[in-house]
């Protein structure tokens, strides 16, 4: 039927909400390389305590009154088409007489998160209620569980989206059913918006909002939980609906709301989270018929049933409350901060819930201390409304954190307990500890964290040229938050590091410079304390040498010589050597080398002497020298004496030395350039005399040249014969031709009568005229 002052939307409308805020699987926030440490499933933890519950789940339905659950004023509940709802409503607590804030759907959402209805929003007047979705600025409870460390979340059936803020979407669902969204500080948070999941995934199967269901059978079920049925389960209605809630207010769509709690709540009431801990469901409509059975009136009464471990059974009150009130209980169990007077002055519905005697635990976290020392974790256990029993105290370690027995393991009613851990790995480590006393049971985590330092260097491996500097980074980090005073050291004497401590992290550098070729692994300690840790460069340092074979030449002047100069790469050097060498008189070829390989001294001296010829190799600032030793060899002639004076027939004798210079051994033959002078020898090995014997039978001034030769060594030396005229034999002066004559006989009958002949008899014919030789010539003429 068509219910007075009601509004109905053409847009989809939002049908299901569950909120849900609670402790989640916890993460350790330790940085790269860190450990992720997860609660184990088992007993939920144990979230920030309540006074009278520690999670709670609301379901908003839609558009009926108590009158039309009902049937008539509870208690007794016995509507025609709800008899789970009925039956449900009996066997916990009902209120006989809770209003909706406006006769109208959004507001009595945002209405219950915010303590406000905009101004001027009215049931005559429903425009002002329907805000642009995001746009309103006020705070709300999402603001006040995140600021006391509460966990929410919200179940949105059908919104399109696995999460996320839907501002618009397609029915069954729509956004005037989700309060969430009407928020600016939350459709404006990404991390908050992720937290409107969607109730009814595919992934479900035959388990009605399996989102929901799923969190409360975890380890770790949000604080607050807010659920919106969509438009086909909440009893609106919407023309697409399978299951034949197509009309509004019908009894159909009842029965079909009936139908899903009846497949929703057993789930709830049955699960982890409601049989272990305290936990309490509320169901209730956004707005009803305008009519309340309690007074006969107009008042816009709705059925508001709390159900759970921790409500009142067979419980029912005449109370007036309204959809502040549960926005006060909220507040009045988690000691929250009122969001408006309307909240402020609404009276919350705790006589609907009971004080069963409990506990709570919680445990510090310590200081954050270097690895492989031993921190402690207090471990708190507070009585609740009078409990004394026994809490017997366990711990589970994550993998890395080695942790001592809790002390003591029991304690009775209230007091502490200690636990101390230690570990290797810098990282944060969280320590799951539970309290069990009978059925009891409740969980807390202490968190541990260890820090410590890495030291790198980059690069690690570095090739450099022997007195050539090379640095390599040396990279300190810290991790897991270290803060302290890093110094670094070397253990070489040929680097340096610069700067020698750095605190928690930052960079230094290492430079080394080698005076010798090799392989050398430099490390770099860094320490603090008791902590220390290395990196390793590998240096390579290379070279090259020169080595000249021979080193040392005999040659003689004037004539080249050759040593071969050989460039050896000393490890993997492969620079390019330029060579080069301090005498005029050679050349090195080629005049440089890539790495390895040889060239060509040649060198050639016009002196005898002992030449020592460097040969410099260069590259870069590389330099390394390989000396040649040259001995220049020789000789000299020298006529002794260099000036005779004879007469004409008679011999002129000189003595002819030959000296050797740097150890000349060579043969010397000797020559000259008369056919009237005779040498004898005629060749010197090394150094000795030879005599030069000169006849000349016609006067005059005469030079002649004495040529020592060996190999291209020549060398000469001159003597100046001066004849005089005239020659006798006893006195008897003979004619020129028969001196002549007599000349050639003598030696001969001298050789026959074995008599020497001492002298030469000089002819000149009278006048001084030149005779003529009797050989058929005439004498040459060597005057000067």
């Amino acid at each position: 039927m068509t219910r007075p002052n009601r509004i109905w939307f053409t847009l989809p409308v939002l049908t299901g909400i569950l909120l849900v805020s609670a402790i989640g699987s916890q993460q350790l926030p330790v940085g790269s390389g860190s450990l992720q440490i997860h609660r184990s499933a088992g007993a939920p933890s144990s979230p920030l305590p309540g006074n009278y519950f520690d999670h709670l789940v609301v379901i908003m339905m839609e558009n009926e009154g108590i009158n039309d659950i009902c049937g008539r004023n509870p208690p007794p509940c016995n509507g025609s088409n709800t008899p789970y709802m009925s039956s449900l409503a009996n066997s916990y607590g009902i209120s006989q007489q809770y209003l909706s804030l406006v006769i109208t759907s959004w507001p009595n959402y945002y209405g219950i998160l915010g303590a406000f209805i905009p101004s001027g929003c009215s049931t005559a007047n429903p425009g002002p209620c329907y805000p642009p979705a995001g746009s309103l600025p006020n705070p709300n409870l999402v603001d006040r569980f995140e600021a006391a460390g509460l966990t929410w979340k919200g179940y949105m059936e059908s919104q399109g989206v696995a999460a996320g803020c839907v501002t618009g979407g397609a029915e069954p669902y729509t956004h005037e059913h989700n309060g969430f969204v009407a928020f600016q500080d939350i459709t404006n948070n990404t991390s908050r918006c992720s937290k409107i999941v969607l109730a009814n995934p595919g992934s479900c199967g035959g388990v009605t909002d399996c989102a929901l269901i799923n969190d409360l059978n975890s380890s770790s079920p949000p604080s607050f939980m807010w659920i919106t049925p969509n438009d086909c389960n909440d009893m609106r209605h919407w023309s697409g609906c399978g299951n034949g809630c197509t009309s509004g207010g019908s009894s159909t769509c009842i029965r079909k709301g009936d139908n899903y709690l009846s497949s929703l709540v057993p789930n709830i009431l049955n699960s982890n989270t409601f049989t272990t801990t305290r936990a309490a469901l509320f169901i209730t409509f956004d707005e009803g018929s305008a009519y309340c059975p309690l007074n006969n009136s107009s008042e816009d009464c709705l059925y508001a049933v709390w159900a759970g471990p921790v409500v009142k059974t067979g419980f029912s009150s005449a109370q007036l409350y309204n959809q502040y009130s549960l926005t006060k209980t909220i507040e009045v169990n988690w000691n929250l901060a009122g969001l408006t007077p309307n909240d402020a002055a609404a009276t919350p519905m705790t006589e609907f819930l009971t004080h069963p005697a409990n506990f709570i635990i919680s445990a510090s976290t310590p200081a954050p201390v270097r690895i492989g020392q031993t921190t402690n974790s207090t471990i708190t256990v507070t009585s609740v409304n009078g409990f004394t029993g026994i809490v017997s105290l366990t711990e589970t370690a994550p993998a890395g954190l080695t942790c001592g027995a809790i002390s003591p393991s029991n304690i009775t009613g209230s007091g502490i307990a200690t636990v101390s851990c230690n570990a290797s790995i810098a990282a944060n480590y969280t320590l799951a500890l539970t309290g069990t006393s009978g059925s009891l049971t409740h969980s807390t985590t202490a968190m541990f964290r260890f820090n410590d330092f890495s030291v790198a260097a980059l690069p690690t491996s570095i090739t450099v040229n022997v007195g050539t500097s090379a640095s390599s980074t040396l990279s300190v980090r810290a991790l897991n938050g270290f803060t302290g005073l890093v110094s670094l050291s070397t253990n070489s004497t040929s680097c340096d590091i610069s700067p020698t401590s750095v605190t928690g992290s930052g960079n230094s550098s290492l430079s080394c410079n080698f005076a010798s070729e090799g392989v050398t692994n430099v490390a770099v300690t860094g320490t603090n304390g008791s902590l220390s840790h290395s990196a390793t460069v590998a240096y390579t340092i290379q070279d090259f040498s020169l080595t000249a074979s021979p080193a040392g030449i005999d040659v003689n002047a004037g004539t080249a010589s050759n040593s071969t100069i050989t460039l050896t790469a000393r490890e993997g050097f492969d620079g390019v050597v330029s060579l080069a060498t301090n005498s005029t008189a050679c050349t090195v070829s080629p005049t440089s080398l890539p790495g390895s390989g040889s060239s060509t001294l040649s060198c050639a001296f016009a002196s005898a002497s002992t030449v020592q010829v460097t040969v410099t190799g260069i590259s870069d600032f590389l330099s390394h020298s390989v000396q040649v030793t040259f001995t220049v060899q020789d000789y000299t002639v020298v006529a002794n004496p260099t000036s005779v004076t004879v007469n004409a027939g008679v011999a002129a004798n000189s003595t002819v030395h030959i000296a050797a210079l740097h150890g000349f051994a060579g043969i010397v033959t000797l020559t000259t350039n008369s056919t009237w002078c005779t040498l004898t020898p005629t060749s010197i090995t090394g150094s000795g005399n030879a005599t030069v014997s000169c006849t000349q039978f016609e006067a005059g001034d005469y030079t002649i040249t004495i040529t020592g030769t060996s190999g291209g060594l020549s060398h000469t030396a001159t003597i100046a014969i001066k004849v005089m005229p005239g020659g006798s034999v006893g006195g008897v002066v003979l004619p020129a031709d028969r001196l002549r004559l007599l000349s050639q006989i003598l030696p001969v009958m001298a050789l026959i009568a074995g008599v020497a002949i001492a002298g030469v008899i000089a002819v000149r014919s009278p006048g001084g005229r030149k005779e003529e030789n009797t050989h058929g010539g005439h004498q040459p003429d060597h005057r000067v």
